[in-house]
Order: C-alpha cells, then structure tokens, then sequence
C-alpha cells in the first residue's frame, strides 16, 4: 500500500502554464512512491489562476502585438478550450478528494473568528478560508481510508501550525522530506521490538536505513546492523518475510553481466525466490540488461526467463528511463 501525499495548490501551480501541473519532475517522483491527492478546491483554485494567466495574455497580445487592427474578435482566443486541453494533457495520475460533511461550517466559523490557523492571526484580513476548507477536506478523507494518516505537502507556516497536534498528519515541503519523514514511520519502538524478534537482535532507530515498495506494493525496509544489511517484507507494518542482503545482491551482477545462456538460466533461478526484495534500481538494471545483454534478451521468450523478467517489467515500466530498453519490452509484454 502506497503513502498518501495530499499536495496544495502552491505547490502544483505552474506558472509558465505550460502543463497543469507544474513542479513536474519532483511531482513526479512523488508518483513512484506515493498516491497522488488533490483536494478538489486546489484544483478549482488552479483553473482560476490559469483562467486569468491565459486572460491576461490574450489582452496583452491584443494590446501589444496587434496594436494597428481596427477591429478584432477577442472570443478567437477561446480560453477555455486552452485551459480544457491542458487538463486533459496532464500526465499524473491523482486522486481527487472533496468536502462533503458540511457539519463542519461552524468550527471553520469558530476559526475565523479566533484567528486560528489557518487563518492569518492579524486583524482587518479573513485570508485562510482556502487554506481551512482544505484542512477539514484532509480530515474528512483521513477517516475513510486505512492508512489513518497522510502527508500534505505545503509551504505556507501558517497553513502548517493548523497540522499542529494531528500526530497522523504530516506536513512536508519536498520530496526529500517526504522520504526523510516517510522511513520515520518504521522507527516506533513497536516496529523496532517486531524487527528485534524477528532478526534475533538489539537495534535501534538509527538501524532503520530506508524503505521501499517492492513488486507486489509491500513495503521493504532495509536494515543495517554492524556489516550486515537486512530486507524485511512488511505489509500493514506487519513483518511477513526477511532476508540477509548478501543472500541475493551478488546474484543481480552474474545476471546482469551474465556471458552464457547457462548463466543466465541459473541466475534467474537462484533470484525468483527473492523477487520481491528487490529495490527500484536493481530491478532497472535487471530490465535494461534484458535489452542490452545478448544473453538474455536473445532467450527472453523461454518460460523462466520471460516469467522473470516480465514480473519485474510489469510492476515498474513506468520507472525505465531508457527509450531503446522501454519499446524492446513493450514490444515483447504488452
């Protein structure tokens, strides 16, 4: 099961217009790791601030680049049609969420009138309204799904002192945050005398090194202790399986590097039993070797190699970077 992270409108603003979305590339690593949630009034208020961007183009290109016609049609711009072609071309798949227990009316009352987060604390100005109504929309959809806690990714201090007190929301800034935050989530001291009992040791916090979703959207967490480094399988926050690193990872290069068909063969092999322990990076290496390793690509289609390798391609081609490798393995399992 994947993080939440429910983003402002501050952050998802483009202001070139160029896509609905903007901080695109950090959104989109954001994408690879969490759920997308965007509160329906973030994307209202987005609609807005396009609407007057694209308004004061039009009159600025009226203004300035026509200036000699005597008479023009300014509805040929027609803005809404931009603005509806650049909805429909945003390429990040979000979830959108809305308030809808209206019960909640009086306490954003209670709010502004004590000056209480989210609203500005100084007199002659109601500004927070937005900022509220996305707040009680974060607790309303906290108490429909599992997870019973979420991110919200935020700049405004203001905005954050409102989360003050909420122990199952998060406020961060960036994506580093959200990782730095997110492995904190496996450093209780209920996970820890879990991870104890499971490996036969005593660590601490400090031992939790990071974690990741694997193949089957459980969460793997890497554990350090002394030399040795341990994957551990959880799902729910619940330990299912665990393995020494050093148990697989020499296994990835004598495929990855794999000189015969023999090779490959066992290698594979030797891996399946520990498919789901793999990271994002070892799983990429494994599927541009497929590509670009003669040894492997030329017997992709035998039973093994293509169960393999097509388990991994399925769980992250959206992750391949690489144009030869993505339309080799397209071209093979899709």
């Amino acid at each position: 099961m994947k993080e939440k992270v429910v983003f402002d409108t501050n952050f998802l603003y483009n202001k070139r217009g160029t896509s609905f979305f903007g901080n695109k590339e950090e959104l989109e690593r954001f994408a690879v790791e969490a759920d997308i949630i965007v509160p329906e009034i973030v994307i209202e208020e987005l609609e807005a601030k396009y609407f007057r961007s694209f308004e004061q183009e039009k009159e600025k290109f009226f203004k300035t680049i026509l200036p000699n016609m005597i008479v023009h049609n300014t509805n040929d711009v027609v803005i809404q049609t931009k603005l509806k072609d650049l909805i429909e071309a945003e390429s990040i798949v979000y979830e959108t969420i809305q308030l809808t227990d209206f019960r909640v009316l009086p306490l954003m009352k209670d709010l502004a009138i004590g000056k209480l987060a989210p609203f500005e604390p100084s007199d002659g100005t109601d500004k927070g309204f937005k900022d509220t109504y996305i707040y009680f929309t974060i607790l309303e959809y906290l108490q429909g799904i599992p997870d019973k806690y979420v991110f919200v990714c935020v700049k405004d201090k203001r905005f954050k002192t409102a989360f003050e007190g909420h122990h199952n929301i998060i406020p961060i800034e960036s994506y580093n945050e959200f990782k730095q935050h997110s492995v904190s989530q496996f450093r209780s001291d209920y996970f820890i005398g879990k991870v104890n009992a499971q490996l036969d040791l005593t660590i601490t916090k400090e031992n939790i090194i990071e974690y990741w979703h694997n193949i089957y959207d459980n969460q793997n967490v890497l554990v350090s202790f002394g030399d040795v480094e341990y994957v551990l399988e959880t799902d729910s926050k619940e330990i299912v399986g665990s393995v020494k690193k050093d148990e697989f990872e020499g296994l990835i290069p004598l495929l990855v590097n794999s000189g015969s068909f023999p090779t490959t063969h066992s290698a594979i092999e030797e891996l399946t039993p520990f498919i789901n322990y793999l990271s994002n990076e070892e799983i990429i290496a494994i599927l541009n070797a497929s590509c670009t390793n003669q040894q492997i690509q030329w017997i992709i289609d035998d039973d093994d190699v293509k169960q393999f390798i097509g388990t991994l391609y399925e769980a992250t081609k959206e992750l391949i970077e690489d144009e030869e490798v993505a339309a080799f393995l397209k071209e093979t399992f899709d």
